[in-house]
């Protein structure tokens, strides 16, 4: 076998496994292994992050030969700067996507006092609905006015003032 075979071996290889592991995630997600017996393994998609890496950087360096056509030096460089950067773009990939499932921490409500929230509609009575920023999203607050003679109009922006016995109050 001829180093141009070896390099399209590994460029196909690479590219079956890539196309595999995405057709896998995409229709049924997570894959978890657990193996019992003589040797243990329990495993999910994330720890064989070093092996999608490998494919990766088997897919770049495989292609980049393949299309070099002769086994130069130079080619072989080339060759391994592409595997480098489509490891280190798998990388940035995972990176992003792990900023995407970052949950919002559940805010106490008295974390609310002090904030401000745009008047959504005047229930009557001294009684509000405010639109404000809570738990990272625009949310509606049910509130009351301190004072029953206010008349606040929609669009008004009002703070909230305190928290007292499940409800809020705005000045």
């Amino acid at each position: 076998m001829d180093a141009t075979q070896i390099f399209w071996l590994i460029a196909l290889v690479s590219t079956g496994i890539f196309v595999v592991q995405f057709v896998v995630s995409v229709f049924f997600g997570d894959v978890d292994v657990d193996i019992d017996g003589d040797s243990s393994v329990d495993t999910d998609m994330s720890s064989i992050v070093s092996f999608k890496g490998l494919v990766h950087f088997g897919i770049g360096f495989g292609w980049t030969m393949v299309l070099a056509g002769e086994p130069t030096t130079t080619a072989l460089l080339a060759a391994t700067a592409t595997g480098l950067v489509f490891v280190f773009v798998l990388w940035k990939l995972y990176v992003m996507a792990g900023r995407l499932q970052k949950e919002t921490p559940s805010e106490r409500p008295e974390a609310l006092v002090g904030r401000y929230g745009t008047v959504y509609t005047n229930m009557g009575d001294g009684r509000y609905i405010l639109q404000i920023n809570h738990n990272g999203a625009l949310r509606e607050l049910d509130v009351v006015s301190e004072s029953q003679s206010d008349g606040y109009k929609t669009g008004e922006r009002l703070t909230v003032k305190s928290y007292k016995d499940n409800v809020y109050y705005v000045k």
